[in-house]
């Protein structure tokens, strides 16, 4: 994505809204940096960290670096330099000297600042090979000087940028030598230069369903997921010989899944996975909130919430932890397999491994034992509205006939969690329903990234029963069954019947029905439009219909 300051800002706009770390860092460079801050802001927003940004006035380093008090950590600290901060005949601003020509002094002056330079001990060095003011010197003489000052910039371990970046015009209005276009470029070599320091993280938690194997467990049962090294299975075969290599080199591992316990034990017995159960210190299976559980989870590590790394091929999800810990938190598991080498080299920067004692390597069978008993936290999820807001969701509602009602009765006899009561209907019984005035009502989600198809649907007859409500897993947390009920306010009844039925699978479905303030206890649940339309009332802005 190119970044323009429009869109920094608008970056910053958002995650404004979302929880981060506090970062400080100190800008040490002669030259005049205002254009920069908010690019640095948003390279480090992204990344999860609330940076302050300490700067110097225009053309003071040298006095700064000759008065500086020694400090204990400089880990954060950017030194950017440029050509004329080691001759400074070599700067535009100054123009062509009228002095005599001193190679010898010239040589002298470069030394002299490089000493200053390295007597600093700054671990994170920008040198700007940039276009400077030409020397009044023979050639040879001037590329002498040039190599001389690459030499320097090389024993101070700079990163060194070479690319096309320099602009007079700029640097000359505003006192930044850098062209508009290219400042993106150097903030985000600052941002890393200064995240590359961040400690390790120590734990990762995974999501299962479409992240440590390929399909949805709680709907396409135990023989329908994959982790091998066929076509869909491949990520994730790959994914998880990534997550073994970690555990055997002291990462702990973790995964928090919205299914059932017994059904993940079932899936790991009958799958033979690369990762073991017991190779995590905990699974937790729950429809819950997952940030409650990381957030009891690390409390009972006795861990920092920057710590670990929550792993998830479900945007909302990511959202959803980002909120409450940061969004260096959190990363999102790709969904297309050339995708994948880009994911892997950002989670092994997470972990770097460097030595393992034994000790790291039983690790695992130490945490396991610390969370023994440890119970699901209950509670509200973290409020993630104006992330759906952006999202630009629209709800196309159809009613599908008995040429287009394939889809639909695919989800009615597929779906096991987010399911009124877990019957399943053949084709003929649902002709039957709507030949006698009954409907089929089905919805297509839309959003700023594409289609998702039909989602949700529902089989009502003709007296207003609801025999089927379901809707797929895909798409949880985007609040779309609630909105989904806008759909039933048309028809010709005052007041509707769910038939709901307690499944070993269905416990979102008993979750939307107490959000509802329904009792789910009743064999008849009674739903009336006045009740749709108070559901509706703080939800209306979150989609569009059509």
């Amino acid at each position: 994505m190119e970044l323009t300051y429009l869109k920094a800002k608008k970056i910053l706009n958002k995650y404004k809204k979302i929880t981060k770390c506090e970062i400080r860092i100190k800008l040490l460079c002669s030259f005049e940096v205002n254009q920069l801050l908010i690019y640095i802001e948003t390279f480090f927003a992204i990344e999860g960290f609330d940076v302050t940004i300490e700067t110097l006035p225009f053309n003071t380093l040298k006095q700064f670096l000759l008065n500086e008090e020694i400090e204990s950590s400089k880990s954060n600290h950017i030194l950017i330099l440029t050509p004329w901060d080691f001759c400074e005949k070599l700067d535009w601003r100054i123009g062509f000297s009228t002095a005599k020509n001193d190679s010898d002094e010239t040589k002298k002056r470069i030394v002299s600042n490089l000493h200053i330079f390295a007597g600093k001990g700054y671990e994170n060095i920008i040198y700007l090979d940039i276009d400077s003011l030409p020397l009044l010197e023979s050639e040879n003489k001037k590329n002498e000087f040039k190599n001389l000052i690459i030499n320097s910039v090389k024993e101070l371990g700079s990163k060194i940028i070479t690319e096309d970046i320099f602009s007079l015009n700029n640097y000359i209005i505003s006192g930044c030598p850098i062209k508009t276009s290219e400042l993106p470029k150097i903030s985000k070599t600052i941002s890393e230069l200064v995240l590359k320091n961040r400690e390790p993280k120590k734990l990762l938690i995974t999501d299962l369903d479409n992240t440590f194997w390929s399909g949805i467990l709680g709907e396409e049962g135990v023989n329908g997921i994959r982790a091998d090294q066929e076509r869909e299975g491949y990520k994730h075969f790959l994914y998880q010989t990534l997550l073994k290599y970690l555990k055997l080199n002291g990462v702990l591992l973790c995964a928090i899944s919205k299914n059932e316990i017994n059904d993940v034990k079932k899936a790991f017995h009958c799958n033979d996975f690369i990762i073991d159960f017991n190779d995590f210190i905990l699974i937790v299976a729950t429809y819950e909130p997952k940030s409650l559980q990381i957030n009891q989870l690390i409390a009972q590590l006795n861990l920092t919430k920057d710590s670990f790394l929550f792993i998830d091929d479900n945007e909302i999800e990511i959202q959803e932890v980002s909120k409450l810990f940061g969004n260096s938190s959190s990363l999102i598991f790709p969904e297309k397999l050339e995708n994948i080498p880009e994911f892997i080299s950002e989670v092994i920067k997470y972990f770097p491994i460097e030595s393992v004692t034994n000790e790291d390597r039983d690790r695992t069978n130490l945490y396991r034992k610390r969370l023994k008993g440890l119970q699901v936290l209950e509670g509200k999820s973290q409020d993630i509205r104006s992330h759906l807001i952006d999202l630009e969701m629209n709800l196309e509602i159809k009613l599908p006939t008995a040429q287009t009602w394939n889809r639909s009765i695919q989800l009615i006899n597929k779906t096991n969690q987010f399911n009124l009561n877990g019957i399943r209907y053949s084709e003929s019984e649902i002709s039957d329903i709507t030949s006698k005035g009954g409907e089929i009502i089905s919805g297509l989600l839309h959003d700023r990234y594409g289609s998702h198809g039909e989602v949700i649907c529902l089989l009502i007859d003709s007296d207003g029963v609801i025999r089927s409500f379901v809707m797929s897993c895909r798409v949880f947390q985007r609040e779309l069954e609630y909105y989904f009920l806008s759909s039933l306010l048309s028809l010709p009844y005052k007041k509707f019947k769910l038939e709901y039925r307690k499944t070993r699978k269905n416990i979102p479905f008993k979750n939307f029905l107490i959000e509802c303030k329904l009792n789910y206890d009743k064999e008849i649940i009674y739903l009336s439009k006045d009740k749709i339309s108070n559901i509706l009332k703080s939800r209306n802005d979150l989609f569009t219909s059509r």
